[in-house]
């Protein structure tokens, strides 16, 4: 394992109170959280306070949750040696998605975002008219991601917060005014884990996919996974079945192929339309219980 003091990046993980700092890796920087409990905030806020803290570190950083491999299949030792590697050839972010269901039958995030939180229609709305690719067009692996788990130089940062914090200001501008976007921004997410939290941080945690199709010049970089993923994250035929769509998708992307993403739409609408949408949604964000003690025996 990578000794993180001398590793070329950094990256931080974030645990509330003592309680989850058993789980937090060994390579990561512990972020203890608990002072970020405000309704509308979440991992952006802690950016900004590292990016500040950081002064002018050359190293690049990120931070990711307690959680993350449990959201993502994969070690946070193999995504740091990936990273490093992927920055080391010129890249200037390198992410992973962990939400690899939900790449494999939306569209893209604004998508899934209208079809899980009530509203959200009307931020999509907003976006779309300052960054219609975001919106519109068929997002696939090299851009589609939730979490906010990313590695990337100060540089990027900075160009990060720039991008975001115009977002913000225009939504919070709307929201003064009353518009259908501000209230949906300054409203309740209806998000069954935290039925506190505002719309805010789930349209933030969109943004960096609206960046990476923004047309920019940043080199970002996806961390690949593989078909053993997915079905170690939702079991042999439902992950085999999700795994094949991913490729169908991303393919049909590739080859500009208007057949084969029809044929993608299809299979997508037609699993999503079935009971397998609730192991997909639920399974891809799994719950807390899996880390649960009384489930951590490894039985043959």
């Amino acid at each position: 394992m990578t000794n993180r003091k001398s590793g070329r990046l950094d990256i931080y993980q974030s645990h509330f109170g003592k309680g989850q700092l058993e789980r937090v890796s060994p390579l990561a920087i512990p972020y203890d959280v608990s002072h970020n409990t405000a309704k509308d905030s979440r991992e952006y806020e802690l950016f900004k306070e590292i990016f500040k803290s950081r002064g002018s570190n050359p190293k690049p950083w990120g931070l990711v949750s307690w959680k993350f491999q449990h959201k993502a299949i994969v070690p946070l030792d193999e995504f740091y040696q990936f990273a490093d590697e992927k920055l080391a050839d010129g890249y200037q972010c390198v992410f992973i998605n962990p939400m690899i269901g939900n790449e494999a039958v939306f569209k893209n995030v604004w998508e899934q975002g209208a079809l899980v939180h009530k509203g959200f229609i009307a931020i999509n709305t907003f976006i779309a008219e300052r960054y219609p690719k975001a919106v519109n067009s068929v997002s696939g692996l090299d851009s589609f991601a939730f979490c906010n788990y990313f590695v990337a130089t100060p540089k990027f940062w900075s160009y990060y917060f720039k991008f975001v914090d115009a977002m913000v200001f225009a939504l919070n501008k709307e929201a003064r005014a009353g518009t259908g976007a501000g209230q949906v921004w300054s409203g309740s997410a209806h998000y069954s884990r935290d039925l506190e939290v505002t719309m805010r941080p789930f349209v933030i945690e969109r943004l960096f996919s609206a960046l990476i199709l923004s047309g920019s010049d940043i080199k970002a970089c996806a961390y690949p996974y593989s078909g053993k993923h997915y079905i170690q994250k939702f079991g042999q035929q439902l992950g085999a079945i999700l795994a094949d769509l991913s490729f169908l998708k991303n393919k049909a992307i590739t080859k500009r192929s208007i057949e084969e993403l029809a044929e993608w739409q299809r299979l997508r609408n037609k699993l999503y339309e079935s009971p397998a949408r609730g192991p997909i949604l639920n399974l891809d964000d799994p719950p807390n219980i899996f880390l649960d003690p009384d489930y951590s025996v490894q039985r043959k």
